[in-house]
Order: C-alpha cells, then sequence, then structure tokens
C-alpha cells in the first residue's frame, strides 16, 4: 500500500508530527512492558547516528551545491534535536502536551 500525504510546510508542522509519533512510540514502548533504560538509549541512538545521516547529505550526489548541503545538515539536526527532546520529556513527563493528546480522536 502506498500512502500519499502533504510535505510538511514549515518546523511547526514537523514539530507536531514529531511530538505526535513520540507520543505514540512511547506509548507502544511503555505497554510493551519494556525498560525505560532502552527507551532513553533509542533516544541517545537518534542523536548519535545524525552525523552518520549528515555524512550522506554532504557526499549525496542527489543534492546540489554547498548551501543546499548545509541546509539539509541543520535541518536534519534541528530534527534530530526536536525529536530527542520530545521522548525525554514525555517520558519525564506523562503530561506532557505530546503525551496526552495524541490520539483524541480514538
Amino acid at each position: 500500500m502506498i500512502v500519499y500525504h502533504p510535505a510538511r510546510t514549515d518546523m511547526a508542522d514537523m514539530a507536531t508530527k514529531w511530538r505526535r509519533q513520540a507520543a505514540h512510540d512511547l506509548a507502544d514502548h511503555q505497554q510493551s512492558g519494556r525498560s525505560d533504560l532502552i527507551w532513553l538509549a533509542r533516544a541517545v541512538a537518534v542523536l548519535g547516528i545524525t552525523p552518520v545521516h549528515a555524512l550522506r547529505i554532504l557526499i549525496s550526489p542527489r543534492v546540489h551545491g554547498v548551501g543546499a548541503r548545509l541546509r539539509g545538515v541543520a535541518c536534519l539536526a534541528q530534527i534530530r534535536g526536536l525529536r530527542v527532546r520530545e521522548m525525554i520529556a514525555q517520558w519525564a513527563d506523562p503530561t506532557h502536551e505530546g503525551a496526552a493528546g495524541w490520539n483524541r480522536g480514538a
């Protein structure tokens, strides 16, 4: 199955998406009974793998120009930082805004 959805238009849209995704993933993680240490290790891994993925952007033949490459790396770093902050914030505080509202329609 292929699902199409519009691209996120700005960082606020990306933040909303990753806030919801982190809440969903944390709920699944906790319901499965897995350790909090595994969740925190995953957060560290999301941030830790960023340089490897940044290198992929920097050497990709699909990205043209130094400016585009640097903007790509900056965007990647910003998104990864947001993801890690959300993962830790929602784990540390179950009343965090992302943790509470990801499944309101259900």
